[in-house]
């Protein structure tokens, strides 16, 4: 199988609330590198936390209620490579 590099945009755009708990979320869109289109049912996680959602059909996630922390998050699409970007 010809896998395709994954992803030509992986926007993260990370917020960090400051509340009581100090939470914030991860949310973003995965797409396609080579044609732009969304890529839907993408599982998206925090490896740390064993977090995790799927892409919906516009390729949009959102993981919420996150700790203050350094994070790996992870990007798995059935016939793409894995991508996969620290954040804090």
């Amino acid at each position: 199988m010809n896998k395709k590099a994954l992803f030509v945009s992986i926007l993260i755009l990370f917020n960090i609330f400051t509340l009581l708990a100090q939470t914030g979320e991860v949310r973003g869109f995965v797409y396609d590198k080579e044609n732009g289109e969304p890529i839907i049912f993408t599982n998206v996680f925090i490896q740390e936390l064993m977090l995790g959602k799927a892409t919906d059909i516009n390729g949009f996630y959102a993981l919420t209620k996150l700790k203050e922390g350094k994070y790996t998050l992870k990007c798995v699409a059935l016939g793409y490579d894995t991508a996969s970007v620290q954040i804090t």
